[in-house]
Parts: structure tokens; C-alpha cells; sequence
């Protein structure tokens, strides 16, 4: 039987970063993937990545001339649901190929010593007498299967958790799989442009009432017109439409080149670890809830996780729940109460008629060009107090003047005390397991007081 010290399952983005962190700590780690190389990332052609992160991940910076390399602004723009009112957030990001930046980071995470099986499926678990994980079964692309040896299993293995659902029970970490109503359904749009020279984009521009956005493409004459939507591709198209027909889009030629995929949009899973077990990524549930993109979000994740499992796994003890536990503790106190904050705001936003969005964009409600540009760069809500009087002020002048709904006003206020209530739970989640059960009851009466985005939708195809 072969024997590692770490096994990871899943080589995209998440995988291959935790992957080089414990390879470059000492560990031997195996990274295997049910794809072939070539089929890693394919999914997607085009994503975004925060230029920032190259930084402070020390990936090897890409630039003008690399192939995974399609471009990068500084700031992203966002308007009105009538496409008025334009907010600039100052926050630089970078375009690549999907597929060929994972080959990238295949590269660079070798030359730490990291290995790679690809045509290789994730069978079941090897547990020990003590009914702990020690090990997994693989199979490769002949059929053969083969009992691996290991301290510790890594789920990046994508939005399904084939991984994480494939435990028992009783082993302390959620085991059902996202459902519809826990997913963005993402359309995106390749489009050759009539007038590249006038019309092609310089930055990505959204649009929060439809949940689109207007990017650049890998095509010099082209763009990408995108979309994300709860419950299923059907209900995204009908969005589309609608954004179609209310806003001024450039003219294109010929028909677009159409890519589906699904990203998490949910809370994370309460607990990422058990004996053995870290949970990263799409599997946790991992991603930024104003945008709905997971690669910098996981790599958070996997930066706060490396010291500590490197710890509990250190002179060859076995990792057990209780030593991977401050990965939850510190996890959950930072990235995860400020994306729980996050989402409890923005279901409470985004719960307006296309002319309250108008005003809300027109009098800075909630679409505010700081406080979007800090949470891009501290993935958190921060709002000073004057900021925080200045949103209240408006909002007490919106009802005054009839623009927005007694009921939006109210729905704007719940879900920012809320979203409070929900940060001050996750910045108290507890230091051992022992009151873990008592704290995530809690939890589930907050998120479903706090309710969520596929609610908002289904109330209203209802209406």
C-alpha cells in the first residue's frame, strides 16, 4: 500500500494551492483528480481573479505575453437597474484562461515536491478500528483500484461534494449535498461585438438588480455577458431577458458562445474538519456572497488552515478533530462571519422593485462606492458609524418622500440587524467541540430568520 502523508482530492484551484502549502511545509501530499489534466478548469473559458492575491499567496505573478494572461483593470464599475448611476470600486483584478492558470499552478506546486494522479476517481474511505479516517481508495482510468495510506483528506472536490457527502453520519461534518436552492446558476455569454473599437469593455460592470454583469472575453472583438440565478438555468434565462430588454447592451454579431456552470451561494458548512478530514472550497460552500466566486475566498481558507495542520500533524501524529479544530474557530470568526454578515445584508438589498433600485443607486442606499471597495479588499462589511448614520438618514428620507416601500425599508433594516446578529454568532463560535451542537442551532434559527436569496425568487415568480 502506498503511503502519504496527505491526500487531496480535487486539482483545481483550491486543490492545488492547499496542496503546495503542506508540500511546501515538509508534507508528502498526493493530489488526485477524477479529469484529465487537460480537462481541469474547462468548465469555465474566462474568470477573474483579485490581483492582490498573487501577493499575498506568492503564486507566480502572470502578466501581458504568459497564455493563461487575458487582461487586468483596476476598478469595476456597477449601475441601476435602468443602468443609471454608475459606482466605481477601486480593486484591481486579472483575467485568465481557467484552464490554462491550473496548468499553471500544477507547475509551480510541483517544483514543491507536490504529485499528481489525474484519471483517478475518489472511491470510499479506509477507516481504522477506531472508525477514523486513514486512508482512501482510489481508481484509476484502467479500472484498477488501489488502497492509499494517509494521515489526512482534503475535500476539494467541487461543488458536488462527492467527498465530504460520502461520510458517515456520525462523523461530525455535514454529508448532504447542495441543493438547488444552495447554488447560483451561471450563464455565460460569448459574444463578438459589432463595434469592438467603440464597445469593447475595459472593466467588468455589473448590474445587482439582475445579478449580470458586462466583462471583457478572451476575444479581442468580443465580450462576456453573464448572469447567476437561484433555482435553475431556466429561471436565469428568464432574468436575462428581462435585462436584455431594459438595458442598452452593445450591438453583437452572430451568436454567442454560451458556457453553464454552478457556483455555492450559501452559508459554509458550520464545521470544515473531523479526525483525518478538511473540508475546502466549492465542497464547503466556500465563496464570496457579493459576487458568488470562490478561488480567493478558498485560498483564505487554505492559508488559515496550512499552520494548523501542519501543527497538529507535526513528528507524524495522527491530525484528530480536536488538533484541526482552530481552522474552524479561527475560519469562523473572520472570513466567515464577515461573509454571514455579507449575505444576511444583501438578501435584504437586493429585495426591491426596479425603481427603488434606482433609488437606492441614485442616493448611495446600500450601493455605496467605499463600502463596496473595502469589502473587495477586507471581504467584509466595515461600515463606520458615520456611514452607517449617513445609510439610516437615507433611508428615513426614502420613506419620507415615497420613493421606496414601507416594506423595502423594512426589509432593509431586518436584514442589516440580522446580519449583526449573525456576525456576533459566528465571531462567538466555540473554542472546542463540546458546545458545537448548541451553537450550530443557533445558527439554523439565525439563517432561517435571515432567510435567503432563492426565498426572494420564489416569492416572486408566487407574485
Amino acid at each position: 500500500m502506498r503511503e502519504y502523508d496527505i491526500v487531496v482530492i480535487g486539482a483545481a484551484t483550491a486543490g492545488s494551492f492547499f496542496a503546495k502549502l503542506m508540500a511546501e511545509r515538509g508534507f508528502n501530499v498526493l493530489v488526485i483528480d477524477a479529469l484529465p489534466e487537460r480537462e481541469i478548469g474547462k468548465r469555465l473559458t474566462v474568470f477573474h481573479l483579485d490581483t492582490v492575491y498573487f501577493e499575498k499567496t506568492g503564486i507566480p505573478r502572470l502578466a501581458d505575453g504568459d497564455s493563461e494572461y487575458i487582461t487586468s483593470f483596476e476598478y469595476t464599475m456597477c449601475e441601476s437597474a435602468y443602468g443609471h448611476y454608475p459606482r466605481k470600486t477601486l480593486y484591481p483584478f486579472t483575467v485568465f484562461n481557467l484552464e490554462k492558470f491550473n496548468k499553471h499552478l500544477h507547475l509551480w506546486s510541483r517544483n514543491f515536491g507536490v504529485n499528481y494522479e489525474f484519471n483517478t476517481e475518489f472511491q470510499e474511505f479506509i477507516f481504522d478500528e477506531e472508525k477514523k479516517i486513514v486512508g482512501v481508495k482510489i481508481k484509476n482510468e484502467e479500472g484498477i483500484e488501489e488502497d492509499i495510506s494517509c494521515r489526512l483528506v482534503v475535500d476539494c472536490s467541487g461543488i458536488k461534494g462527492t467527498v465530504r457527502c460520502a461520510l458517515p453520519d456520525d462523523y461530525g461534518i455535514e454529508n448532504t449535498p447542495l441543493s438547488p436552492r444552495d447554488m447560483f446558476y451561471v450563464i455565460l455569454r460569448y459574444v463578438k461585438l459589432a463595434n469592438p473599437i467603440k464597445d469593447k469593455p475595459v472593466t467588468s460592470t455589473a448590474y445587482p438588480y439582475y445579478k449580470t454583469w458586462v466583462a471583457p472575453s478572451d476575444d479581442p472583438e468580443g465580450a462576456i455577458f453573464g448572469i447567476g440565478a437561484n433555482l435553475s438555468y431556466e429561471y436565469a434565462e428568464r432574468v436575462y431577458k428581462d435585462f436584455e430588454n431594459t438595458i442598452h447592451l452593445p450591438e453583437i454579431v452572430g451568436e454567442p458562445r454560451i458556457e453553464k456552470g454552478t457556483t455555492p451561494y450559501r452559508h459554509a458548512i458550520y464545521s470544515l474538519v473531523s479526525d483525518g478530514f478538511l473540508c475546502i472550497g466549492d465542497s464547503a460552500a466556500i465563496t464570496k456572497p457579493y459576487s458568488g466566486e470562490g478561488v480567493t475566498a478558498s485560498w483564505n481558507l487554505c492559508m488559515i488552515a496550512a499552520d494548523i495542520v501542519a501543527n497538529a500533524m507535526k513528528d507524524g501524529k495522527y491530525p484528530t478533530k480536536n488538533a484541526l479544530w482552530p481552522i474552524n474557530v479561527k475560519y469562523s470568526r473572520t472570513q466567515g462571519a464577515n461573509f454571514a454578515e455579507i449575505m444576511a445584508t444583501l438578501i435584504g438589498a437586493v429585495d426591491a422593485t426596479k425603481e427603488e433600485n434606482e433609488y437606492e443607486f441614485k442616493k448611495s442606499i446600500v450601493f455605496d462606492e467605499a463600502v463596496m471597495t473595502q469589502m473587495n479588499y477586507a471581504f467584509a462589511n466595515k461600515m463606520t458609524i458615520r456611514q452607517m448614520l449617513y445609510l439610516v438618514n437615507q433611508i428615513i428620507d426614502a420613506r419620507a418622500n415615497g420613493s421606496i416601500r414601507k416594506s423595502t425599508i423594512s426589509n432593509i433594516i431586518k436584514s442589516l440587524l440580522k446580519a449583526q446578529a449573525l456576525k456576533r454568532h459566528y465571531k462567538a463560535f466555540p473554542k472546542n467541540s463540546k458546545k458545537f451542537a448548541k451553537w450550530c442551532n443557533k445558527a439554523d434559527e439565525l439563517w432561517k430568520d435571515a432567510g435567503s436569496m432563492a426565498d426572494l425568487i420564489e416569492k416572486s415568480i408566487q407574485e
